[in-house]
């Protein structure tokens, strides 16, 4: 029960809680309240859960959202923030967004009662974790390395720049390193001949066989064939390997041309191909929007298959298929349709 304590003044009742809290409102309405968006760096919150934070320098690290949002200082509603160090002697620190944190907004907010303003900024929300720092295992053997290698150089310097004799006695020393003779004077047979002779020719053998065996095993797997003499990465798998020429004379581009130049707005269910239309498109690579399209449909048509788990995915019947394709079909040729399923 609330008991209310009144006063008598002049015959009339006035409650003492109204009136405190008529105070209090009064003295709330006078306060200043101001959101800062301002295009400036934002504070950071950190939280360290079961950790002492170390006196040690962080390196920050921003990510745009998206490529619209690269430039400008990092907000919270358009990068995503990190902090890293390594200056501790044995272990790494991160801090990183949780998990529990992606539908949520952080603030920072400062009162001045001089003034009654407040002031609102949006801020970054991180939580800092360590791990310990992986150390290289010693190797026992590395002075012997280092002792092999210095001797190697220093064949390979006699080779080059000795003189005859300093040459002629690395070599001997070589081919009494292979072969060497029971009596070990390091004199070759010529049985000793003939076996090397032998293993040089199996060897020189060995690598066509090799080299087709590769080849075979290349050509049994479901890929395109890729150009192994390649120097580029463009020229690995040309565009005519990929997608026959019967198919890229079905593959419509005029309407996403079309589009991308006039910043029009083109619905795609996946991110790949919504990315790279606009930069695509508003250039003059019909390959690669030839390329980009294709892949949308193949996109489309992987979201249609059935089933999975060890089994796999499964094509269902073309009407069953035609109707999860949905509005594809109607921008799509029937006989491009028709070279997908059949590839």
């Amino acid at each position: 029960m609330l008991l209310a304590l009144y006063r008598h003044s002049n015959g009339v009742q006035t409650s003492k809680k109204k009136a405190a809290i008529e105070t209090a409102s009064a003295s709330a309405s006078k306060i200043k309240v101001t959101f800062s968006d301002e295009d400036s760096l934002r504070p950071l919150l950190l939280s360290t859960p079961g950790l002492t934070p170390p006196s040690i320098p962080f390196e920050l690290y921003a990510k745009a959202r998206s490529a619209s949002q690269a430039g400008g200082n990092p907000k919270p509603d358009t990068h995503h923030v990190l902090l890293h160090s390594s200056k501790h002697p044995r272990l790494d620190y991160t801090a990183a967004p949780a998990v529990s944190d992606q539908y949520l907004s952080h603030y920072i907010a400062v009162f001045n009662p001089a003034t009654s303003d407040l002031q609102i900024t949006p801020a970054h929300h991180l939580s800092l974790r360590s791990v310990p720092r992986k150390t290289a295992p010693i190797d026992e053997d590395q002075p012997k390395k280092q002792r092999a290698t210095y001797a190697a150089q220093r064949e390979d310097l006699g080779k080059v720049f000795g003189t005859k004799k300093a040459q002629k006695f690395i070599a001997s020393r070589t081919d009494n390193a292979i072969v060497k003779d029971v009596k070990g004077k390091g004199q070759k047979s010529d049985v000793q001949d003939a076996i090397l002779e032998s293993m040089a020719n199996a060897s020189a053998a060995a690598t066509p066989q090799k080299q087709d065996a590769d080849e075979d095993l290349l050509a049994s797997k479901p890929i395109p064939r890729p150009n192994l003499s390649a120097e580029t990465v463009e020229d690995v798998y040309p565009f005519h390997t990929l997608i026959p020429a019967s198919d890229a004379r079905l593959i419509p581009i005029k309407d996403w041309q079309d589009a991308a130049r006039n910043n029009e707005e083109v619905m795609l269910g996946h991110r790949f191909p919504a990315f790279h239309l606009t930069p695509i498109g508003k250039g003059d690579d019909v390959l690669k929007l030839q390329a980009l399209r294709y892949l949308a449909l193949l996109l489309a048509f992987h979201d249609a298959l059935t089933g999975g788990g060890r089994n796999g995915k499964k094509v269902p019947k073309k009407d069953v298929l035609l109707k999860k394709l949905g509005p594809v079909q109607e921008i799509w040729p029937e006989a491009l349709i028709e070279s997908v399923l059949v590839s």
